[in-house]
Parts: C-alpha cells; sequence; structure tokens
C-alpha cells in the first residue's frame, strides 16, 4: 500500500463531482500521483467554516484514523493547503447507495444486492460497536460501493464515543449536531431526548429505516412532516415495512390518488410515493427480509438485535451464499475507473474537436462559440 503524502502536490486534481457535508464542502476526483490510483479529494474551505464545522470535521478525521475496518471507509490523508482542509478517501466507483437508487434503480435494489450491502454495514457496525462508537447516522448517502463491488459505511462525522474518562457510558443523552438532515433515520429514543437516553442500539433501528430505504427506493417516512413523523415514531403508530405485495395491496395506490384530491395536507402523498405505492404489489420480498427489518425497527431498544446476531440472521445468510459479485447484480450502472474515466476524456476530446472546427473569429479577435 502506498503512502499517502500530505501535500496537494502529490495528488494530480482532475475535476469536481460532487458536494459533501450539506454542501459545505466539494468533492473532487483525484490522481495520486506516486501511486497512479484515482482517489476522492474532499475540500472545505476553512475561512467559510464556523467554528462547530471545524470541530465535526475534526472528529470525523480523527474517527476515521483511529478506527481501522475492511468495511469502514478510510481517511488516506488530511492536511491544509491554503485555506483549504483536504481530506483525500479511496474513489468508490459506484458513489453512494443513495446514488444508485437514483440513477437505476428508482424502484429499489434486488433484495440479493441488498443484503450483500447490508452484511459488510452490519460488520462495520458490530466493529463500531465493539470499540465504544455509536455511528447514529446509518442511510443510504452513508454506505459506498467501490468498483470491485466492496461496501464501505461513511459519515462517521456523526459518530460519537461512549468512552469518557476510561468508563464506557451505559446510556447516551447527546443528541447529534448534525441531525436536522437525518431525522428521518433516528430512532425513536434518541428523538424522544428524555433521561432513558439511547445506546447503540439506535443503530440497528437506522439500519432497518436503510433496508426499507435500499428495498422500496425511498426512507420511510420521507413524504411525511417532521411532526408528523415524531409523533408516528414516538407514539409506535406506522412501523416502517417493506412495500411489496404482502404490504401494499393493487387498489392502495388508487385510494391514496383519490384521498390526494381532497383539500386535507394530512393525506397528501406526491408523485414519488404514488409511483412506489403502484410499483410494490408487482414484487414480493422473502419473509426473512421482513423479519429481518421487523426486528430491526422495533420500537423498543432491548428487544432489536446486536449486529454479531444480524450476521447469523437467515436474511443475510441464505442470500449472500453463492452469491455472484455485487457489481453483476448493480447492473446496468458502471462504476467510475480508470476505463470509464478515460472514455470519458475521449468524450470530451471529441467534443473539443468538434467545437473548434466551428468557431469564427469575430471582429474583435475573441473566440466566438
Amino acid at each position: 500500500m502506498h503512502n499517502h503524502e500530505m501535500t496537494p502536490t502529490a495528488y494530480r486534481v482532475l475535476t469536481m463531482v460532487g458536494h459533501c457535508f450539506n454542501g459545505i464542502g466539494s468533492v473532487w476526483l483525484a490522481r495520486h500521483a506516486a501511486s497512479g490510483n484515482l482517489v476522492a479529494v474532499k475540500k472545505y474551505d476553512v475561512d467559510k467554516c464556523s467554528f462547530e464545522v471545524l470541530s465535526i470535521l475534526q472528529h470525523e478525521s480523527q474517527a476515521m484514523r483511529q478506527l481501522r475496518h475492511a468495511r469502514l471507509m478510510p481517511c488516506l490523508s488530511s492536511f491544509v493547503s491554503g485555506t483549504e482542509l483536504w481530506m483525500v478517501e479511496p474513489l468508490c466507483g459506484y458513489g453512494s447507495t443513495k446514488d444508485l437508487l437514483a440513477a437505476h434503480f428508482t424502484e429499489g435494489l434486488p433484495e440479493r444486492a441488498i443484503a450483500l450491502i447490508l452484511r459488510d454495514v452490519v460488520r462495520a457496525l458490530d466493529y463500531l460497536h465493539s470499540q465504544g462508537y455509536v455511528h447514529r447516522s446509518v442511510r443510504a448517502s452513508h454506505i459506498l460501493i467501490g468498483a470491485n463491488g466492496d461496501t464501505y459505511l461513511a459519515g462517521l462525522r456523526s459518530s460519537y464515543c461512549s468512552y469518557r474518562d476510561g468508563r464506557r457510558l451505559a446510556r447516551i443523552h447527546q443528541f447529534p449536531e448534525l441531525a436536522a438532515d437525518g431525522l428521518n433515520w433516528l430512532s425513536p429514543e434518541i428523538l424522544a431526548q428524555d433521561l432513558r437516553g439511547y445506546t447503540a442500539s439506535s443503530d440497528v433501528y437506522s439500519l432497518g429505516i436503510t433496508a426499507c430505504e435500499l428495498a422500496n427506493g425511498l426512507e420511510p417516512f420521507a413524504q411525511m412532516p417532521p411532526a408528523a413523523m415524531l409523533h408516528e415514531k414516538l407514539a409506535g403508530e406506522g412501523e416502517p415495512v417493506l412495500l411489496d405485495a404482502t404490504t401494499i395491496d393493487a387498489g392502495y395506490a388508487e385510494r391514496v390518488q383519490e384521498q390526494n384530491d381532497t383539500d386535507d395536507p394530512a393525506v397528501h402523498e406526491d408523485d414519488t410515493s404514488l409511483r412506489l405505492m403502484r410499483a410494490a404489489p408487482g414484487r414480493r420480498f422473502s419473509d426473512a427480509f421482513h423479519q429481518f427489518v421487523r426486528l430491526c425497527v422495533d420500537r423498543e431498544p432491548s428487544r432489536r438485535p446486536t449486529p454479531a446476531q444480524l450476521l447469523t440472521h437467515p436474511f443475510l445468510v441464505r442470500q449472500c451464499r453463492r452469491a455472484p459479485p455485487l457489481s453483476h447484480l448493480l447492473r446496468p450502472d458502471v462504476p467510475v475507473s480508470e476505463a470509464t474515466l478515460l472514455e470519458g476524456e475521449q468524450i470530451v476530446r471529441d467534443r473539443l474537436v468538434t467545437d473548434m472546427a466551428g468557431l469564427q473569429l469575430n471582429q474583435e479577435n475573441t473566440w466566438d462559440f
């Protein structure tokens, strides 16, 4: 394995591919000069970051360096260049599972692909919990897939270490600082913010919500106002489920559509929800998958299985046995790789030649496209 130097000259930045941390940072595709490998570089303008944001980024960098597991996203290097904080990570060619849902699997991923992904996430959680950490932000956007199908759990900026002064806390009472955009995935006990606090089992609840997200194409409570979502979770109403022929009948979407024609906003569903409801009766998930989700989203934390117990659940064991590589199950999506990058560069060059052929020099001697 190559060492990743703490200097910008060690990387050739190629192109920006997106944003991160609610738009605060930018993500760039780059090439590590020494190894030639493609990497992802996250850049943050320190001058534009608040003290709270910088503290969170420092926590994320430290956690990624301290916690070492094959299924956790590592930080290859981090350093400050001018006014920018750079964090270098391995390139995950498929992006996040949320990207997969948006691009090619709008009605949910295949069950076997979900099992392979969740098995690796559960392995990461099992390790995190053994180290005294609670992730607190398990969701599709924090699950990344490498070009070879390897799965990584990211999002450690929201994690919390339960060790204080050498002792492990039995209960945690700190509400996550970055919870605003992740309320739908948080467990009832975290949202309650009461004296009982919460434990690592809250991650298992979030895992169940994420399983529904990957299977349904959208997380539970997505189309619900925050106040209504909070009420349902705390009151134990509206248990999250997988949407298929066993939970949604063929006429359900039409009945909801009729309700949409009323003036009551409480029953309104948008086009995305209706589309997913219409697709549900045409598929059927395994009984083991349904049970897996029910166990994870149990409102009582003590009844939820631990990650170690989930690894022996029939859903993961049966679906992952003799399964084809994850990359085969994700077709037709194609990961960003050396080959696709070269193909993309050739397309850019071809377009440039075409554009240059159509250039004309105007009277002011400036290029006119």
